[in-house]
């Protein structure tokens, strides 16, 4: 990309100046996680959400661990728009349940902020969630026999995310210009270098190949609840966090059959982490869809749902394809597992607003505990299940299943094309038909022999975190029932609900962003000083 798209500032363009605010002040990658924090708790606040239920809110949001990984990535413009879409999603509820003219300002100034930012991909998945959330707002004002005021809002929201999109005219107009020349402007090719039509997998914006290179599988999705049910990050097995399962007594002597094994096995080409919400969290959120009434919910719900077989693409082409084909602008956005940072704030705001009822009417749920206890029953059986039954997948991607299932005909094409007197120096009579199905057949235990060892380590590794999310449930469900059926104080019910939501998700992110030394010396995951302040070392011309 160029310069001009990522790191040249416009003294001119007060909107940047003020969005720090947000940061506190500070640079990557701390000014990002106060963005996440201070942003989603401004959103809650616009919501009339209790300050005190925010805070917790704010936490769960910022601690999710795709926000902590695209840090670690270097993926700053998406981090800062995703921080910023929180508050646009607060002053746009607040334009239409309390105040018009506060509500219609501060959408001003968060979409200004959220298009500072300058990654549109996030800003039109948001435009996704906001729609959803109009849909809601329109089916109020019918049944309250307010439509003239709902399309008074509607008409002030377009007019200010106008003003916010021509305060920031010079990167978006920079942006549309630069995309006709590159793969984003479409494709003139109409056939591929054999003869066959290009046009089924082209669109007047990117290929469909190229959109859909990075989709999240269907079972992946599981991660939402459970971090490592597809071994994390992409890693050989020796490398990873998971290499002290290798010296456990009863996968020692596997370990030097799997170590070189990739540790994922999702349907990615490769991964830096999970997309994980956090078990308690996501209870939360199915306890707000039990308890909580009226249109939002089932609006969060509905864009939550889209936007999570989005993320499948390739995986559920019916949907990708209609979205691609029809759907404005939409082809012209890649790696569609970005669309789960909207799943990662619609979920928190869900799990809050249930918080905030039950902090506000404890004595009704009381009286209506009966549906926290089905539910929690059913989740924690449903865990349990599938922790003995696993996915469906086998433990094996769909590379090592097709890898599996030709294996044994490349040997015998590899046999068929190598040098007979090669062969014969190997052993090899491959006149010999039955012992060419001899040497075949021992190749193919090997590799069975591999396989089977890296299905035992991978079925440890689903288990250990399916357990892991049950005994967190576990927690949030016995922290739940001891506030409904004691006077426990509000406040150490919130306190202790997010310890554990901490501990939870911070486990999982210091896999991917810490301080830890390396032989004393450099940390994980962070650049040199040295490298920081020299990026490009000379070179001898």
């Amino acid at each position: 990309m160029p310069t001009y798209q990522i790191s040249t500032y416009f003294e001119g363009n007060l909107v940047g100046r003020t969005a720090k605010a947000l940061q506190l002040w500070m640079a990557s990658p701390a000014g990002l996680f106060f963005a996440y924090l201070i942003g989603f708790y401004i959103m809650l606040l616009c919501m009339r959400i209790n300050p005190k239920v925010a805070i917790l809110g704010a936490f769960a949001f910022a601690f999710s661990s795709y926000y902590i990984i695209i840090i670690q990535a270097g993926h700053d413009t998406k981090a800062m728009a995703i921080a910023f879409a929180a508050p646009v999603v607060g002053a746009f509820y607040m334009a239409y349940r309390s105040s018009i003219k506060w509500g219609l300002l501060l959408s001003a100034l968060f979409m200004g902020f959220e298009l500072y930012a300058n990654h549109i991909q996030v800003t039109y998945y948001l435009a996704i969630l906001l729609i959803f959330l109009g849909i809601g707002e329109l089916v109020i004002a019918a049944r309250k026999k307010q439509l003239i005021n709902f399309f008074k809002v509607t008409a002030g929201l377009i007019v200010v995310y106008l003003f916010a999109m021509g305060i920031n005219y010079g990167r978006l107009s920079l942006t549309s210009d630069y995309a006709k020349y590159t793969i984003r402007g479409g494709n003139d090719i109409t056939i591929n270098v054999d003869g066959t039509s290009n046009e089924n997998i082209s669109t007047s914006g990117l290929d469909k190949d190229y959109i859909t290179q990075w989709s999240y599988g269907i079972g992946e999705s599981m991660t939402l609840v459970s971090p490592n049910i597809k071994g994390a990050a992409s890693s050989a097995l020796g490398n990873s966090q998971f290499s002290d399962l290798l010296r456990s007594p009863e996968l020692r002597t596997k370990a030097n059959l799997v170590a070189q094994n990739n540790v994922y096995w999702g349907d990615q080409p490769f991964t830096s982490g999970p997309v994980y919400l956090g078990v308690i969290v996501f209870f939360l959120a199915v306890l707000a869809m039990v308890y909580l009434k009226g249109p939002i919910k089932w609006m969060l719900f509905g864009a939550t749902v889209l936007t999570l077989m989005l993320s499948w693409g390739k995986n559920f082409m019916g949907l990708t394809d209609f979205f691609l084909d029809y759907v404005p602008f939409y082809n012209k956005f890649r790696a569609v597992t970005i669309v789960l940072a909207i799943v990662e704030l619609t979920v928190p705001l869900l799990a809050v607003l249930f918080l905030n009822e039950i902090y506000k009417k404890r004595d009704e749920v009381k009286k209506n505990i009966k549906p926290f206890y089905i539910t929690s029953g059913v989740l924690v059986a449903l865990f349990v299940v599938l922790t003995y039954t696993g996915l469906g997948d086998g433990y094996l991607s769909q590379q090592e299943n097709a890898f599996l299932y030709s294996y044994e005909d490349q040997v015998k094409e590899h046999l068929a094309n190598e040098d007979p007197q090669v062969l014969m120096q190997n052993g090899i009579d491959i006149n010999n038909p039955q012992h060419v199905q001899q040497v075949v057949s021992q190749q193919m235990e090997r590799v069975d022999e591999q396989f089977g060892a890296l299905v035992d380590v991978r079925k440890s590794i689903y288990q250990s975190s399916m357990w892991r999310s049950i005994i967190f449930m576990l927690v949030g469900i016995a922290l739940i029932a001891m506030y409904l059926k004691t006077s426990i104080r509000k406040e150490l019910f919130l306190a202790g609900l997010l310890v554990f939501i901490i501990i939870d998700l911070v486990q999982v992110d210091l896999n991917y962003l810490n301080n830890k030394k390396t032989n004393g010396r450099t940390y994980d995951f962070w650049v040199e000083q040295s490298k920081k302040d020299f990026p490009v070392p000379p070179s001898p011309a």
